[in-house]
């Protein structure tokens, strides 16, 4: 309560504020002491919003990675850790009644740089590329930021969670790296974020989601107000 009282409350309605994340890719780390107390944090958040009378306008989501996930490639095999499911199953059965959206990073660069030899560079960002196909749900996909969104909504599938929607939380492209980071380039970083903005502004949903409810991977305030929404281009 103190905590929403000092940094939501004092701040709105002149300042926009769509939601509130607490703590970040807990679920892809390897503090199972925060695994066990992320879902009591969340509702002792949203507990606080609703008390003051903001949580119809102010949503409490926690954003993940990549890292939560057993496999996401390709999409329709999407899947989270068996060791995760018990912590992530609840949560998500408490953002549906909240009506709150799954938050994820997604990174092309981090799975770019996983395996440079076999991805190819202008498909991780939004080049003109030849792209995969997903056997399975026979969809193609021309670049690596919908295959992971995708991956997700199939994900939430396989744990029986149809309806939940995504919102990204974080994206971009490291403008310099370690010697083992390949791509990691100020070209590449400009490229993937200026195509990145290029995609958000078509606003239209992924090949597995179409018609998502917002139709589009990110909230619809974010294709107008990039500087300040949830994106991050870290």
């Amino acid at each position: 309560m103190d905590w929403v009282k000092n940094n939501v409350e004092p701040f709105v309605p002149w300042t926009r504020i769509r939601g509130t994340v607490v703590r970040n890719e807990v679920l892809g780390g390897g503090n199972q002491e925060l695994w066990e107390v992320l879902l009591l944090s969340v509702k002792n958040s949203h507990a606080a919003l609703n008390l003051l009378h903001l949580a119809d306008d102010v949503e409490v989501s926690s954003p993940h990675s990549s890292s939560a996930f057993a496999s996401s490639f390709p999409p329709s095999a999407g899947a989270f850790k068996e060791t995760l499911v018990p912590y992530m199953k609840p949560l998500l059965e408490y953002f549906s009644q909240i009506k709150s959206h799954f938050y994820i990073n997604a990174y092309p660069f981090l799975t770019y740089i996983s395996d440079p030899e076999h991805i190819d560079n202008n498909y991780a960002i939004f080049k003109n590329n030849t792209g995969i196909e997903d056997a399975k749900m026979k969809l193609h996909y021309d670049n690596i930021f919908e295959a992971q969104i995708d991956a997700t909504y199939v994900a939430f599938e396989k744990a029986g969670f149809e309806m939940m929607e995504v919102i990204v939380s974080e994206s971009g492209w490291g403008s310099k790296g370690d010697a083992n980071e390949a791509g990691a380039m100020l070209s590449n970083a400009r490229t993937y974020n200026f195509n990145l903005c290029k995609r958000l502004l078509k606003k239209k949903g992924t090949p597995y989601r179409p018609n998502s409810e917002r139709d589009s991977p990110f909230s619809p305030s974010a294709i107008s107000e990039i500087p300040n929404h949830l994106i991050v281009f870290d």
